[in-house]
């Protein structure tokens, strides 16, 4: 394209686009729209100029990756648009043949912004900082703010701290104005002070602290906002640490009032975020009385609504199961059978994985909403938050799920052992499960829990086989090079090292079905009446029938 006339239609088509546009993507949207046929008409680099993603200065991770602009979209190692550093030097002149030509303050920014950044000869990049100030008094709320952050950043860039110390005093004008409006929208003030905030302490704008009082005061009704406030006022604070940690007391005590306010769930995920603030910042008596409160919750405070689904799983099949494992010779036989029948009771890892995914593919709402889960007492587990965490989280509630469908299968099968052989002998049983990895005195220990199951005293026969399965993973661990205890450091006593930590350990040695399974295993332990109880078995044969 060298065509004077040529950029002038350019130039014009743009102009058309951008007359009812508040932002650089929504021009790009009108381009496109309008556009002729893809890789003939000559609009292509102007819509792909308007659709990059301004980053802000606080994303440093997508920063750090692409730099101030990057793609809107990208899939399986591509990118649209492509890298601000390969665009072409006909696609730069097209850019800036139609900026020279443009009026529009959004059009203006973007493209000597662009051409900026790819330092394009001496282009006087004064131009985009002035579009940027003009595009404050945009209709939306939300550009006012990101166009003089990035003003104010391309000032700094510049060394031009005249500039740059009369655009700070613009954002905190534009933060004041935005808090004592009439819309709820604190975004705008806590973006334009935090952008405040990071300028170094001589070059920041006078009524900062000021400003910041407002802002917790007109939001005081969200602890979010507020947390969000200390926090920027702690930043102001770092020279005197007394007053930074009274900010951040401030934070937490801001949501334990909320939790006051509130019930179920939500008064619990108001207590645990007070929590999550005052471990961070060290406020260990604040954190003592968070961690008694939450330990007064219990489930029925929750406010929980019941959620079950059923399950189908074909009689004949598990008839079939049964007997394979109830029709050998004796106790020794059929327990061998049962322990070859069935596989990791948890599924196997690789079939889990791609389920999951599957799962995660079909319903991605599922995996986006946070989630937070809660043991038998109340108490919270873990939350699920980011991606990893979602996807982590429910293989773990499918794994847990196939333990369960297995112990009531399970229970059946034991059930028709006792009543085909009667109660086993403890003495043989001892003898089949003595093995190199399993000696003699925690063999009859096993054994003995076996005789206790088959008598019926579940709890009696979880009380003694929980510490000896844990006692045969420790023995594993040990035979795998790992370290299973620890030593006494001062006046500390040494000690094991907790199963937990051993299971994750074992990731890569002991085959990952089997280690998966044992994991949520180890942690019934502290509650052995969920490890094998006559309900189960009840239940399975109420199903049954």
């Amino acid at each position: 394209m060298s065509q004077r006339s040529d950029y002038d239609d350019l130039a014009a088509r743009v102009a058309e686009a951008a007359a009812d546009a508040n932002t650089a993507l929504e021009i790009a949207g009108a381009l496109q729209q309008a556009a002729g046929e893809p890789g003939k008409d000559p609009i292509g680099p102007l819509i792909c100029a308007f659709n990059y993603d301004l980053v802000s200065p606080r994303n440093s991770d997508r920063r750090g990756q692409h730099g101030a602009f990057a793609p809107i979209v990208e899939w399986d190692g591509h990118q649209f648009p492509p890298p601000l550093g390969e665009i072409d030097d006909e696609w730069l002149t097209t850019w800036a043949e139609v900026a020279d030509r443009g009026e529009m303050p959004v059009v203006l920014a973007r493209l000597n912004d662009l051409l900026w950044e790819r330092k394009l000869g001496e282009r006087p990049d004064q131009r985009a900082i002035d579009s940027y100030l003009a595009m404050r008094e945009s209709k939306e709320p939300m550009v006012a703010p990101d166009a003089l952050v990035r003003a104010l950043e391309l000032a700094r860039a510049l060394h031009d701290t005249e500039r740059a110390a009369e655009i700070a005093t613009l954002v905190v004008a534009h933060a004041r104005a935005s808090i004592e409006g009439e819309e709820w929208e604190p975004g705008v003030a806590l973006i334009l002070i935090e952008a405040a905030i990071e300028l170094p302490a001589a070059e920041r704008p006078e009524g900062l602290s000021d400003v910041l009082e407002q802002v917790k005061t007109r939001y005081q009704a969200d602890p979010y906002i507020v947390q969000s406030t200390t926090e920027l006022q702690a930043a102001l604070r770092r020279d005197d640490p007394e007053q930074e940690q009274a900010l951040h007391a401030e934070a937490v005590e801001r949501f334990r009032q909320a939790a006051g306010e509130a019930a179920g769930i939500l008064r619990v995920a108001h207590l645990q975020h007070a929590l999550e603030i005052a471990r961070q910042y060290g406020l260990r008596e604040q954190m003592e009385e968070l961690r008694r409160e939450l330990q007064e919750v219990r489930p029925e405070d929750l406010d929980l609504k019941e959620v079950s689904a059923e399950i189908a799983i074909p009689t004949e099949q598990i008839e079939r199961l049964i007997e394979r494992v109830a029709g050998g010779e004796d106790w020794p036989d059929c327990l061998e059978r049962f322990a070859a029948s069935y596989g990791p009771p948890s599924g196997r890892h690789d079939k889990n994985v791609e389920l999951i995914h599957e799962l995660k593919a079909r319903s991605p709402l599922l995996f986006m909403i946070p989630h937070v889960e809660f043991g038998p007492e109340g108490t919270t587990l873990r939350e699920l938050r980011t991606d990893e965490e979602h996807v982590e989280g429910a293989l773990a509630q499918h794994e847990r799920n196939g333990i369960v469908i297995w112990s009531l299968i399970a229970t059946d099968a034991l059930a028709q052992i006792r009543e085909r052989h009667g109660e086993p002998r403890e003495e043989r049983l001892a003898g089949f499960f003595e093995t190199s990895l399993i000696p003699a005195d925690l063999a009859k220990q096993l054994a003995h829990g076996v005789v206790l199951f088959a008598r019926g005293a579940y709890d009696d026969a979880a009380h003694a086989l929980a510490p000896r399965v844990e006692r045969t993973i420790r023995e594993i661990c040990r035979r795998a090079g790992l370290v299973v205890s620890r030593e006494p450091i001062g006046p500390e006593p040494g000690g094991v090292r907790p199963l937990g930590h051993l299971l994750a350990a074992l990731e890569g040695i002991l085959d990952e079905s089997w280690r998966r399974y044992l994991v949520p295993h180890s942690c019934e332990r502290s509650n052995p009446k969920r490890l094998a109880t006559p309900s189960r078995e009840d239940a399975y044969r109420r199903r049954r029938a």
